[in-house]
């Protein structure tokens, strides 16, 4: 009992008798806990794979300073010492966030061009999600990345600075502007301004030293903050391939106000997010001269507990897969060694010999599968999910990696208001097409391309050519989506598990 009350109970230098209370001790190991909690999981969200928009940081330095109060305060207590120095510190350090947040965004933090091979997850907040995660796979066995350089968000918002845009933003929003008008008005300003001089000339030397490493030509991506993540965005970017150096300047403009075209703006609205709130980064990476290409899902979303890889492939580059405009050609691989070829679905039919033999040569041979198979399951063991991986095969018989993402898996299929029973209706296709997003739908038949420009009804089933992303922004309203072509690994597809609507493509 000595020990417990010497333990309790504790006289200070003061002279005053101060009880060190249970309550206070537990106050100060629930908030210590709670503030490592916070800490941790928005130390998981800078991994790239969450958007940092100041409503989140916002928030979070309003939970984090309430915490930190309230524990200095405990701790005080416990201590039995009322010394003002401590809680000053802290408000010091709420300050100075808060003033943080009140200027330039936070993310902004580095300015110009870094090397690929020196970016990683760490860096996704000044590279982005896209080009984060790609340096870090320069540094892994057996991937390979074409060369890049990553023009840093810092680079992108001083240029943004110089088209007025910020305060634009700033005005559109306090005016409540129509978002198609906002988006016109963003763009023009970004597309007719000049890039910051010193930003022009890196840009271009880079350039014409990534030219030299490949086609002689350059691909220019975007990479904004919480792109490739929990939220994809896929598609939704612009991306500018075969680019030459002396051109890179027009590119890099084009892909930094596709922040504001009025699809982004709509997407960003349907998550939650300030349209106007986003932050660039850009990629600049070699061309590799591209024999075959594609997308590789190291797991069927629709069925998340298949064992096998689903690849869709073309001859030369794949832009036209992940836009929709073609399905390409389809491999079903088994995920364990040796990646053995299930079944391969050409654009016009089946092929029920796996070998393609007589009927043409395969996309990508047996031995390549095999490679990639076997480089995207250490890409999945690395970020520890299911990838969606973009890939080229060089002329050279490389195989690279020009993205990778977390695959988004469809759980359950989308019910509600739109959920019918099917007995009741007459069949009109079966065994047609490919399912990118299994579930149930129905509503009023809405083409966009015969629309006249008008919007569509309530719970529309959108019916439309080709699978392009640029309906991303009609997804989450919509009832269904039927595609005469696309690709159940384009962009359109992910987005419409993203948003768990029906599809059918091809």
């Amino acid at each position: 009992m000595s020990f417990w009350k010497k333990f309790f109970c504790r006289t200070p230098s003061g002279g005053s008798t101060s009880t060190f209370t249970v309550s206070s001790f537990q106050a100060v190991t629930r908030l210590n806990e709670r503030l490592l909690a916070t800490i941790a999981d928005a130390g998981e969200k800078l991994g790239g794979e969450y958007i940092f928009d100041k409503k989140y940081l916002n928030d979070l330095v309003e939970t984090v300073s309430e915490d930190l109060r309230g524990l200095v305060q405990a701790f005080q207590n416990v201590t039995g010492r009322r010394d003002g120095r401590l809680l000053k510190v802290t408000e010091e350090i709420e300050r100075r966030l808060r003033a943080l947040l009140a200027g330039r965004p936070a993310m902004a933090v580095a300015a110009g061009l870094i090397p690929l091979e020196r970016v990683g997850i760490a860096d996704a907040d000044i590279c982005g999600g896209k080009m984060a995660r790609l340096g870090e796979l320069t540094r892994l066995p057996g991937v390979r990345v074409p060369a890049g350089f990553v023009m840093t968000t810092n680079a992108c918002w001083r240029f943004m600075e110089k088209a007025g845009v910020p305060p634009l933003c700033e005005e559109l929003r306090n005016s409540g502007a129509d978002h198609e008008r906002a988006s016109l008005q963003l763009r023009a300003r970004l597309l007719e301004e000049s890039l910051p001089r010193e930003i022009k000339r890196a840009l271009r030397k880079a350039a014409r030293a990534l030219a030299r490493n490949g086609t002689g030509h350059i691909a220019v991506r975007s990479s904004a903050v919480g792109e490739d993540g929990e939220i994809s965005f896929a598609g939704q970017y612009r991306t500018r391939l075969m680019v030459e150096p002396d051109d890179v300047e027009e590119a890099v403009r084009e892909v930094i106000a596709s922040l504001y075209e009025y699809g982004v703006m709509k997407y960003r609205l349907h998550h939650g997010l300030n349209p106007y709130e986003g932050q660039m980064a850009v990629g600049l990476m070699a061309m590799v001269p591209a024999r075959a290409s594609g997308v590789l899902y190291t797991l069927d979303p629709t069925n998340p507990a298949s064992d096998y890889m689903v690849v869709s492939a073309r001859f030369g580059l794949a832009e036209e897969i992940v836009s929709g405009q073609t399905a390409g050609s389809r491999f079903i691989v088994e995920r364990e060694p040796p990646h053995g070829l299930i079944r391969y679905v050409t654009q016009a039919h089946e092929r029920g010999n796996p070998t393609g033999e007589g009927r043409g040569a395969m996309e990508i041979n047996h031995e390549s599968i095999a490679r990639l198979a076997a480089t995207a399951l250490r890409i999945e063991r690395f970020f520890k999910r299911a990838q969606d991986i973009e890939w080229v095969e060089g002329d050279d018989g490389e195989l690279y990696i020009v993205q990778t993402r977390p695959l988004g898996l469809v759980k359950d299929a989308k019910a509600g208001a739109n959920a019918v029973d099917t007995s009741r209706y007459t069949v009109l296709m079966r065994d047609r097409g490919e399912v990118a997003c299994q579930g149930v739908g129905c509503g009023q038949v809405w083409n966009p391309e015969t629309s006249g420009g008008s919007g569509p009804p309530a719970d529309p089933v959108i019916v439309t050519v080709a699978a392009s992303p640029r309906l991303a922004a009609w997804v989450p309203q919509a009832a269904a989506i039927v595609t005469d072509v696309g690709s159940t690994t384009g962009h359109l597809a992910a987005v419409a598990r993203e948003f768990r609507v029906p599809a059918i493509v091809n």
